[in-house]
């Protein structure tokens, strides 16, 4: 079961069927299409981050490089040194310093490689979304309620609906959307109908809600 915090009236159904409703106009656009055809493709600039990564594997080759230089050093130390046991000690020292900081730099090199993925990722749910929203007139209908569910899910992040129904019949208040859409004549990643009437309570249904 979900977590709603809206009255009995309105149904999980009646408010994800108000939601396709507003899809279905939004996919009527011929901007829309236009505007969703210049998104797909399109490039993600993760130049900076790359850079990032670069530097740190660079940084990593050094620490290396300068670990098996220490470790040589180490065994090429005189035995019969009388400092060979101070020498070897401060060597040691050194060495575990180096540890510390290769494995610094890994995790840091893991840490910007998991947000670049990440990137890449949310680019390709992106795209996954604008695909079929070329075609949702044909394939939604189609779809299982549990599909439909997931759909929503991955397009939809929040709405907002009145307490009372508006004398238009409407309850939606607001909807705010994971992915900017082509709305009217400009790209947006929220709909709003308010019309500054008194509302009583605003309810937020959360990404599990839908």
């Amino acid at each position: 079961g979900h977590k709603c915090g809206y009255r009995k009236q309105w149904s999980e159904e009646k408010i994800n069927n108000a939601v396709e409703e507003v899809i279905r106009k939004l996919v009527k656009n011929p901007k829309f299409e236009e505007a969703i055809l210049n998104k797909i493709g399109s490039r993600i600039d993760t130049e900076e981050i790359e850079k990032e990564i670069e530097g740190l594997e660079k940084q990593h080759r050094q620490l290396t490089g300068a670990k098996a230089r220490l470790g040589q050093q180490m065994d090429s130390l005189d035995i019969m040194d009388k400092f060979y046991e101070k020498k070897y000690q401060d060597m040691e020292t050194r060495l575990y310093r180096l540890y510390d900081e290769i494995e610094g730099v890994e995790n840091s090199i893991e840490e910007v490689k998991n947000r670049l993925l990440n990137i890449r990722q949310q680019k390709i749910s992106e795209e996954n979304v604008y695909q079929f929203l070329l075609y949702f007139d044909k394939l939604y209908d189609k779809f299982t309620d549990l599909e439909k569910k997931e759909f929503l899910n991955s397009f939809v992040e929040q709405v907002d609906i009145y307490e009372q129904e508006q004398p238009d019949g409407r309850f939606l208040k607001h909807i705010k959307f994971r992915f900017p859409v082509y709305f009217g004549d400009r790209e947006t990643q929220e709909l709003c109908w308010d019309n500054e009437s008194t509302v009583e309570t605003i309810v937020l249904l959360q990404r599990e809600t839908l």
